[in-house]
């Protein structure tokens, strides 16, 4: 959760009453009781979505999925005697489908029985799910960062894999090294003395923005395009002089005021510069999934 602010809200103005818990670029909301004060979930109309659920002790877990949240936590107090309190989590957008769910249960599940000093007490592994990359890659950032919330607040402990490089490519920004080790490892070889200009796919576009220094016109220069949605490293290969910049009538990049630098925005689908018009589709060197 590094550089991200979370928001804590407690419904009743107790610090161990239903709390509200959302954080600043993720798109879920989560829900934190104690078992006594469920009933004040009732009252809540995102408890009616699709969602996933723990039931937590400080030794115990299980983790579910529903279409009607409130619905499920009410019958699970009437059948579970161990647990002490519940943390649901749904979309702000209430977007979630069933194979989300299933989706985030499954990872859940997955999850809670690798930590050791917990008690897992889901005795499967959730629903078999069929997912493709897109809506992956939507879910698995969503997922990473819920645990991160439950983690910082100390509810229970549970570990994802974002340690590994294809893990903290999802995450986008600040991953230039990352990435070229990653082209790296897979075969893709670059030019010596070559410049490396990085940028990752915008939360609501299919493009990137990058202001790279000018510099890199006269350089052979790669640069690496993160389209975390796709989960795709896109590198444009750009021999030295093949650009130059804009100026009175003539094609070329767009240059900052304020800076001095490039600026542009590539489509991700059309690998169209848009200030410029310029059409890099040729200069594709890879398209490596991570």
């Amino acid at each position: 959760m590094s550089g991200k602010g979370v928001n804590l809200f407690f419904e009743n103005g107790n610090y161990h009453s239903l709390m509200r818990v959302t954080a600043t670029g993720w798109q879920g909301v989560m829900y934190v009781a104690p078992r006594e004060g469920i009933k004040e979930l009732a009252k809540l109309k995102e408890l009616k979505q699709f969602g996933v659920y723990l039931l937590l002790s400080e030794s115990q877990i299980y983790v579910g999925e529903a279409s009607d949240l409130m619905n499920r936590i009410m019958q699970h107090d009437k059948s579970k005697p161990w647990w002490t309190n519940v943390v649901l989590i749904t979309k702000t957008d209430d977007s979630l489908t069933q194979t989300g769910i299933n989706f985030l249960e499954t990872s859940l599940i997955a999850i809670a029985k690798e930590e050791k000093s917990l008690k897992c007490e889901n005795k499967n592994l959730g629903n078999k799910v069929k997912i493709d990359d897109m809506q992956k890659a939507d879910l698995q950032p969503f997922l990473e960062e819920a645990i991160d919330i439950i983690n910082l607040l100390n509810l229970t402990k549970l570990k994802t894999r974002r340690d590994d490089i294809s893990s903290r490519l999802k995450f986008g920004t600040k991953q230039r090294m990352p990435a070229i080790t990653y082209l790296k490892d897979n075969g893709w070889q670059f030019n010596d003395g070559a410049l490396f200009s990085y940028a990752t796919r915008g939360l609501d576009k299919d493009e990137c923005w990058l202001n790279p220094p000018k510099e890199c016109l006269a350089k052979d220069w790669y640069i690496i395009l993160n389209n975390t949605k796709a989960r795709t490293l896109v590198v444009l290969y750009i021999p030295h002089g093949t650009f130059k910049v804009k100026e009175m009538n003539t094609t070329g990049f767009a240059i900052r005021k304020d800076t001095g630098a490039l600026d542009m925005h590539i489509n991700l689908s059309t690998l169209i510069e848009r200030l410029s018009g310029i059409n890099l589709t040729s200069y594709k060197y890879c398209n490596e999934k991570y």
